[in-house]
């Protein structure tokens, strides 16, 4: 995962339980950086893409996963405990990006 969707899903509010699933779904690489290149990228995608500020997170998180091979974990509130979600589904995402020009 990398650090700036770390960031995101792990400021909570999270239980140290619900912190520890998702720490179980990371890679031996752990918390991915973001480094001076994604960050190029992330910021000609913006520019491309005419977002609004708020979404320069996102952005930064789409850019981070699609040069890592992303996968989805789906957090989905049950019935058995609607104010604690639980891992409901994991889907990889095919790793197709568009040629660059």
């Amino acid at each position: 995962m990398g650090a700036v969707g770390w960031f995101e899903f792990s400021r909570g509010p999270r239980t140290p339980e619900q912190l520890a699933v998702a720490r179980s779904f990371f890679g031996e690489e752990g918390v991915l950086g973001f480094s001076e290149t994604l960050a190029d990228e992330a910021a000609e995608v913006f520019r491309r893409l005419g977002s609004p500020r708020k979404r320069a997170a996102d952005v930064a998180i789409g850019v981070t996963a699609s040069a890592h091979g992303p996968f989805l974990v789906r957090w989905a509130y049950g019935r058995e405990s609607p104010s604690a979600p639980s891992t409901s589904a994991i889907q990889s995402i095919p790793r197709t990006l568009a040629p660059r020009t």
